[in-house]
């Protein structure tokens, strides 16, 4: 059914005359239950402390809210039980379900008047109890004895009670299981029943299933059981027997109820209102029952569900020795008319238990705890006194168990003490441990007291009770007439399931003139360590997945701690970067309650002083700072094409070349003050003059003490075009080889340069009346030039070299060219000379042309009779 099917019924229902107030009468069971045991045994393993009344609890309150009241419960006692899922808590007593939203201790708690006041903290949902069960409720009963618990491992609420009808005998357990982790007005419950005597193997028939008893783990819920005979004789207390459930059929598409039954009648066992312990390790395969003995005082007893292809066996008892114990007083407490009323502390039974996997040590260990009379020195006795809350850690589950620590919280004080009764147990996942119990006394209202320890607290040391309520008015219910009013019948105190940090405790108080409140009280744990050093590594601090160690430094006597739940918790310890910019964290690990170690991507981030923040599971947070270091990133500029200066309209080509830019920088060209590129390089057209300089942005892959860097500024040079040189004449035009000739131009502009060829080439020099020495023909070339800024080439005349010899004898023709031939004394020839050549002969002393010699039409000849000069 819906939340909105259920609030439907439940509106039909007020409708209906009011109902009278329920008192259950458990105080003849005790009575019946008492008779059974004999002398103390005074045995006991473990070690422990009796410990007294101090000045403060180890946790820390946040929010403390009143959640259900006498009058919505209608039922004496409310049965004291309530849990914790993601983001709600759900207070289920006798007469009321109620939902409320969760608080996190680090935003503003949720709170009502902790004195007196019967205006309950605003909830989400409030049902009626024989409501929410009514499509499994037989007609004419009614619900009682509620427990509920979140599973963090299916993510599901289980709520479970019994059936009181109208034979009292033969009555049903009923259970419901939420579709999902978060209750809202479209989420649903399926709900299951079933005779007790009916649970395979059947058995008991005609007796009263009372005070059932409830843990969940990976596999199962484990429920205990005190079974009463029927009215007509006397309603006797028969025993006691233990139910196995299997979870995860209750869950199926089509679910059905699998249960498996261990009685008392089959299976000898020395156990008194068994209870089935929880346990959220999801790594668990055994599931655990614990009680005290049913016939000696000072031993507890466990027994050990095993399973073997999904079907549950038990162990015999698994008796545990411990330190003496004894039956609880009637509790006295202030107001009571008359004087002689009190309330019921019920007997030793063991109030809840549970396991919990020490994060920190890795050990797994069952905690519960019972109420009993103790002397003045915490000492349990029969004189009656003062009631003290005994609670027990125990280890070696899945072998031989032993007691790893105990110890009992009471009042020293000689008169009017205070009693405390009725607690509950938890221990988180850090090893930090915190009890609620109700307390009372002849010079004090019943309130609801918290007390904790830490981990590293002494063996079986709790720290002092704190108050949680301040109730002030007298108790006297007309729905209650005593003379031992009903109070109880148990509490409850359960671990957060998203942070495995935080408790939250469910007891009971008088919160107003006759009237009572169950209370809900959050308790949190100690904060990370306040005083943080994180460095990274030296000279390594740069990359994608770089080892930042973070050290914690608690606050003296702060108990301050890093805290990991490990995999399947929503919440996680936790770092993050943000400032002077953020940095991601890919991952943290928890390396001890002193030390994390966070990978971060440092890439691309400017070194400086950063600040870290870590955070525990719970949001509770703490910073520190740590330095990260880089390189210095910078930029240079050259020209690659073209040249500097260049000639108007001639492109240059400057390329950016970086120094610790990372991949792929980024640049910004920059001319005259204004943006004119991107990209590695940047091409000039020539056509005005400026400066010229880059802006980098580091790309990736590297840490640099800026995010940019300048080039140093270039000026670019244009200079103005020029034209052809005039007048280019040579001094002589035929010349021995080596001898001087002068060269002669006229520019307009620029500077006279002169080459050896028309284009390329290196400039032989610059000048008018420049002065060579051929030694071979040549034609000279002049530019006018301004810098870059080069006019064509104009050429000179040829200058025709030879090397002179003492004779010359000519055969060979010449058909095409230039060229002189020189002789000291004679030349001799018979060649031809043929068009289009162009031919000097010069001799010293004589020419002579010989039969064959033939200077043909086209051709041109020149002789001449002189010397080389």
């Amino acid at each position: 059914m819906t939340i909105d099917e259920l609030l439907e019924l439940q509106r039909l229902e007020k409708l209906k005359p009011e109902r009278p107030y329920r008192v259950k009468k458990e105080v003849e069971i005790e009575n019946d239950k008492r008779r059974l045991r004999i002398a103390p045994n005074t045995a006991s393993s473990g070690t422990g402390t009796n410990q007294g009344r101090a000045t403060a609890a180890t946790q820390t309150v946040h929010s403390n809210f009143l959640g259900t009241l006498l009058s919505e419960t209608i039922a004496f006692p409310p049965d004291n039980n309530g849990a914790v899922g993601p983001t709600q808590v759900v207070i289920a007593v006798n007469g009321s379900v109620k939902v409320f939203p969760k608080t996190g201790v680090t935003v503003a708690a949720s709170t009502t008047a902790t004195g007196n006041g019967s205006t309950p903290f605003a909830n989400t949902f409030s049902l009626d109890a024989d409501v929410f069960f009514s499509s499994v409720l037989a007609a004419g009963s009614y619900t009682s004895d509620l427990h509920i618990r979140y599973d963090r491992l299916s993510q599901r609420w289980f709520i479970v009670c019994i059936e009181v009808n109208t034979s009292q005998v033969n009555n049903r357990l009923l259970i419901a299981v939420s579709s999902g982790p978060t209750i809202t007005n479209t989420s649903s419950f399926t709900f299951f029943q079933i005779a007790h005597n009916l649970i395979p193997p059947a058995g008991d028939n005609n007796t009263f299933y009372d005070y059932p008893t409830l843990g969940v783990d990976k596999n199962s819920l484990y429920l205990g059981a005190n079974l009463f005979g029927a009215p007509a004789n006397g309603q006797p207390f028969i025993g006691c027997n233990m139910y196995v459930i299997n979870k995860a059929d209750l869950m199926k598409a089509s679910p059905v109820l699998t249960a498996t039954a261990f009685r008392n009648s089959s299976v000898a066992k020395d156990v008194f209102t068994p209870q089935g312990v929880d346990n959220d390790d999801p790594n668990a395969t055994e599931g655990y029952f614990i009680g005290v003995s049913n016939t000696v005082f000072s031993r507890l007893v466990l027994h050990r569900i095993t399973y073997s292809g999904g079907v549950p066996s038990i162990s015999a008892d698994i008796p545990l020795n411990v330190s003496t114990t004894s039956s609880p007083r009637t509790v006295p407490y202030q107001g009571a008319s008359p004087t002689t009323k009190r309330l019921d502390a019920l007997d030793d039974r063991l109030f809840a238990a549970m396991i919990m996997k020490n994060k920190i040590t890795g050990a797994s260990t069952l905690w519960t705890t019972h109420n009993m009379n103790v002397s003045t020195t915490g000492v349990a006795n029969n004189t009656a006194r003062a009631n003290g809350s005994r609670w027990y850690e125990i280890g070696n589950l899945s072998t031989t168990p032993t007691v790893v620590q105990f110890g009992t919280v009471f009042d020293a004080t000689a008169t009017n003490p205070k009693n405390y009764f009725i607690p509950a147990i938890a221990a988180t996942g850090q090893g930090h441990a915190g009890i609620i119990m109700h307390s009372a006394g002849a010079a004090s209202y019943p309130n609801v007291e918290v007390a904790g320890r830490y981990r590293t607290d002494g063996s079986g040391v709790m720290q002092a009770p704190s108050q949680t309520t301040v109730a002030a008015g007298a108790y006297n219910p007309p729905g209650d007439a005593g003379p031992v009013l009903r109070w109880g019948d148990y509490s409850q105190v359960v671990v957060d399931p998203e942070d495995n940090m935080t408790l939250w405790g469910f007891a009971q108080y008088a919160n107003d003139v006759d009237s009572y409140g169950v209370r809900a009280v959050q308790l949190k744990a100690p904060a990370p360590p306040q005083t943080l050093s994180a460095a990274l590594p030296v000279g390594a601090n740069c990359g994608s997945n770089v080892a930042l160690t973070i050290n914690g430094t608690a606050t003296a006597g702060s108990n301050q701690e890093f805290f990991d739940p490990g995999a399947g918790y929503t919440n996680r310890l936790s770092a993050s970067i943000t400032s002077p910019s953020a940095i991601t964290v890919n991952s943290v690990t928890f390396n001890s309650v002193t030390q994390m170690t966070a990978m971060v991507n440092t890439l691309g981030k400017t070194p400086g002083t950063y600040t870290v923040r870590t955070t525990n599971p719970d949001g509770q947070s703490a910073t520190g700072t740590f330095t990260l270091t880089g390189t210095t990133p910078s930029v240079s500029i050259a020209v690659t094409s073209g040249t500097n200066p260049t000639c108007v309209g001639s492109s240059v080509t400057f390329t950016a070349t970086p120094t610790n830019g990372g991949t792929s920088p980024t640049y910004q060209w920059i001319k005259n003050g204004n943006n004119v590129g991107t990209g590695t390089t940047y091409t000039d057209a020539g056509t005005s003059p400026g400066t010229i300089s880059c802006v980098m942005t580091v790309g990736t892959g590297v840490c640099t003490t800026a995010p940019t860097a300048s080039s140093p500024t270039t000026s670019l040079t244009i200079n103005t075009a020029t034209t052809a040189p005039t007048n280019v004449l040579v001094s002589k035009t035929e010349v021995c080889s080596g001898t001087n000739i002068t060269l002669t131009a006229t520019c307009a502009s620029g500077t006279i340069t002169w080459y050896n060829q028309a284009t390329g080439g290196i400039a032989l020099g610059t000048g008018n009346n420049f002065v060579q020495s051929p030694t071979s023909n040549t034609t000279y070339f002049s530019s006018c030039e301004n810098g870059a800024c080069q006019s064509s080439r104009t050429a000179s005349t040829l200058v025709l070299v030879a090397t002179p010899t003492p004779s010359l004898t000519i055969t060979s023709n010449i058909t095409s060219g230039s060229s002189i031939q020189i002789a000291n004394n004679d030349i001799t020839a018979t060649n031809k000379i043929v068009s289009p050549a162009k031919v000097i002969y010069r001799a010293g002393n004589y020419i002579l042309f010989n039969t064959g010699f033939e200077a043909q039409s086209g051709s041109v000849f020149t002789t001449q009779i002189q010397g080389c000069n």
